[in-house]
């Protein structure tokens, strides 16, 4: 089938090494074989298939270093390898991509070394995952140049400071989390982005007051983790302010304030506030959330009728009730 324009058998259960016959699919645009049990290396043959513009072997236990090969793909706009087993650097030819790629995902594997400043050069680049490796040292300030970028992940990594000033006109989706920054705030041109759907800076040492943080825009907020820093002040006036909240995880702050101010309603299905200051009452309507931890704050009273199990509300002051110990009747 020398002749074929598109192969995608995604999604089976496919398992072995991908064919050294795939080389002669010379005519492809379009190669899918995500989602499947494929193991081994990526064979060289591939690189024969120069009109590729699509290349997916995500989701697969694909091992060995990424080939060096992709010097000769001119159209490719999108490669995905992530959740695979690969190792080693990124490739220098990977460079060559740059004035069509739009999409780059690497996350989920075992790469190493440092990030390299040529992705600075990706000027149509709408995503870049590099999620969950061991890269090290700082992101390249090349970054800088990425303007058009609207998803970026670098979480579950060993980056440092200092993170570059990122020169976008707006970040759709953002995760910095569990690297070894010291950010100190939330950067300003994160919080000047005028449509943001995710924001995820778990453990990025942010030590700010949520009360002074003035974002542009909070109305499209579907996810926001704030876990393990040092921020105080209350997130009411976030979390009430915006409609299509989804999941909130700020545990291990220092956030203060009365937990029945909190508007929970809408579309707030996960929420997470164990080991911070929150105190008051615990409100019936956090029974309409699929996931909740209120541990180790300072709640008091009666606890409503929940479908969540005692670890999600102890270590608190004086809370009782079903699935906790009974509360106890005056005058007994």
């Amino acid at each position: 089938m020398t002749q074929l324009y598109s192969l995608s058998l995604s999604g089976n259960q496919f398992t072995g090494l991908i064919p050294s016959s795939v080389a002669n699919l010379t005519q492809l645009s379009q190669l899918n074989l995500g989602n499947n049990l494929l193991s081994g290396p990526i064979p060289p043959g591939i690189s024969k298939l120069t009109q590729l513009n699509f290349l997916s072997l995500q989701n697969n236990k694909l091992t060995g270093p990424i080939p060096d090969f992709f010097s000769s793909f001119t159209y490719l706009r999108a490669l995905r390898l992530s959740h695979n087993k690969f190792s080693g650097k990124i490739p220098n030819s990977i460079a060559s991509l740059a004035p069509k790629l739009a999409y780059l995902e690497l996350g989920h594997n075992a790469l190493t070394g440092t990030i390299p400043s040529f992705l600075g050069m990706f000027k149509a680049l709408d995503t870049l995952d590099l999620s969950w490796n061991n890269f090290t040292q700082t992101v390249p300030k090349s970054f800088g140049n990425l303007t058009k970028i609207f998803n970026l992940d670098l979480s579950h990594n060993s980056l440092v400071d200092p993170l570059p000033v990122m020169n976008v006109t707006g970040i759709e989706s953002l995760d910095l989390s569990y690297n070894k920054f010291n950010l100190k705030q939330i950067p300003n041109w994160v919080t000047s982005s005028p449509i943001i759907y995710s924001l995820k800076l778990a453990k990025c040492g942010i030590k700010m007051n949520l009360n002074d943080w003035k974002p542009k825009e909070t109305y499209f907020y579907d996810y926001i983790d704030l876990s393990y820093n040092e921020i105080s002040g209350s997130p009411v006036w976030l979390l009430n302010k915006t409609d299509y909240l989804v999941g909130f995880w700020a545990s291990a702050n220092k956030l203060r304030f009365d937990l029945g101010s909190l508007k929970i309603a809408g579309t707030l299905r996960n929420l997470e506030m164990s080991r911070n200051l929150v105190y008051g009452m615990v409100p019936k309507s956090v029974s309409g959330l699929t996931s909740l931890n209120l541990s180790y704050n300072h709640l008091c009273g009666q606890l409503p009728p929940t479908k969540f199990p005692a670890g999600a509300f102890v270590g608190n002051d004086c809370l009782c009730g079903s699935p906790l110990p009974p509360c106890k009747v005056k005058g007994k």
